[in-house]
């Protein structure tokens, strides 16, 4: 596809300075081995429409990229003819502290916009792994939230509307820059993690939040993952409102203490993280609360030899590290599944992935978002090899499925990307994704083959 003619028409729409065939810049561009034929930036919505109702009319297959962080979620693609990348769709476009909303580009990163908006003691509150570094237009296609997810929700929470590009060029807009809108079919849900196939987001609408007057967290050490699923039941049955409220396993902790330590014992076990924000005073009054729950029930012994609760009121350092872990926890040759069960067999579920982990003599290293109910699970350390990787994470889904559970690639080698699947069997709603995806992008010009089920 690179050739003068087709260059020479990328520079017209986008500009000469916006189009690259570097062989350096396209090999670091590759998705799982897929290496694209060009990298087309262009910097403004119109340019956007023209580039890709080009390649739609060239029956080509276009990649979106933002800041490049989540590009080995899903399949690897069928074909990367063009990188459309927004690095350069960068702006604050509309913001009303009065009404708490604000309108972004969608190359604009998460870390640029909290900035802006925590200068009016306003943020937009989700937490992804890296979070500063994604752009809000990546985070709605890949729908990644973080450990805040339980007290704040996820993107498909936050936003309320978009301005999108169609496949075929045509710019239209769903939702409204407000946060009541009218009853029907909601195409901003719709497009919320949906990998960039059923169209490019250029402009996102979000609604916003107060940042709390204060926050404060605890971290409960347990000798075991069952008594700290047991105490996650016991809170989200009762009338307190952790914001986040999370399980590490022993495997999971020691990450986080490379960045945050003393955060608990190294030898533990199991720890519970929770925080709370809010009003000072019912920060407080929860935080004790917690406490009371945390330690009725634990082995007098255990509670003799070990430090039971830690509270942490300068915490920003320790949710940025718990956000980020499942990546922390990624290495070289590593699987990383996320797991969904209800959050009340969140315990049981990380203990089947241990057992899983251990029968095929690896190291796993699990955080649970546990109120929830997602779990990321890391498996390393295999001397035989992807096949055997491969293995483990077969055995896990299916140990999850047993559960009513489902189970995600997140990342892994490609060889065991496809063996395994990244998704999954698909569900009875599968025949719907594909009719959209037919409606939406009839040629498949859209990230094709990444998403469920080769669509």
């Amino acid at each position: 596809m690179a050739d003068p003619v087709a260059i020479d028409t990328l520079a017209a729409l986008v500009g000469a300075d916006y189009v690259s065939t570097d062989p350096a810049a396209l090999a670091s561009a590759n998705i799982d081995g897929v290496v694209p034929n060009v990298i087309v930036r262009p910097g403004d919505n119109d340019q956007v429409a023209a580039t890709l109702a080009w390649a739609n009319d060239q029956g080509l297959a276009v990649i979106p990229r933002g800041a490049g962080t989540a590009l080995d979620l899903g399949e690897p693609p069928r074909r990367a003819d063009l990188i459309l990348s927004l690095d350069r769709l960068d702006q604050v476009l509309e913001y009303e502290p009065a009404d708490l909303t604000c309108t972004v580009q969608a190359g604009t990163s998460l870390g640029t916009l909290q900035g802006v908006l925590g200068k009016h003691g306003q943020w937009l509150p989700l937490d992804p792994a890296r979070g500063a570094a994604h752009t809000l237009g990546g985070i709605i296609a890949t729908g990644v939230s973080g450990p805040q997810r339980l007290g704040f929700g996820t993107p498909r929470d936050r936003v309320i509307g978009l301005r999108i590009a169609q496949a075929d060029g045509m710019l239209y807009r769903g939702g409204a820059k407000v946060v009541k809108n009218v009853a029907g079919y909601d195409l901003p849900k719709l497009l919320v993690g949906s990998l960039g196939t059923l169209g490019i987001v250029v402009e996102a609408t979000f609604k916003l939040l107060p940042l709390p007057r204060a926050w404060t967290s605890v971290a409960i050490t347990y000798p075991d993952l069952t008594t700290a699923g047991r105490l996650v039941g016991q809170v989200l049955t009762s009338a307190l409102t952790p914001v986040a409220l999370c399980i590490l396993d022993s495997g999971g902790l020691q990450p986080l203490l490379t960045r945050v330590a003393g955060v608990a014992p190294d030898r533990a076990e199991a720890v519970v993280l929770a925080r709370f924000g809010g009003i000072p005073q019912a920060v407080e009054r929860q935080l004790n609360e917690l406490l009371a729950l945390a330690t009725a029930g634990v082995d007098p012994a255990f509670r003799r030899t070990n430090e039971l609760a830690q509270v942490i009121p300068s915490d920003a350092e320790l949710w940025a590290a718990a956000a980020d872990l499942p990546a922390d926890l990624t290495v070289e040759g590593a699987v990383r599944l996320k797991v969904a069960v209800i959050p009340t067999r969140v315990a049981e579920a990380m203990l089947a992935l241990q057992d899983v982990a251990r029968s095929h003599s690896l190291a796993v290293g699990q955080i649970a978002h546990a109120g929830a109910g997602v779990i990321y699970s890391t498996f390393h350390g295999a001397d035989e090899g992807e096949a055997h990787l491969a293995q483990a994470a077969m055995a896990a889904r299916a140990a999850i499925t047993t559960l009513g559970g489902t189970t995600v690639v997140e990342d892994a080698p490609l060889a065991v990307k496809t063996q395994v699947g990244v998704w999954g069997p698909t569900r009875n709603d599968f025949r719907l994704m594909r009719a959209l995806k037919g409606q939406f992008d009839p040629k498949g010009t859209l990230n094709p083959g990444r998403f469920v089920g080769g669509i």
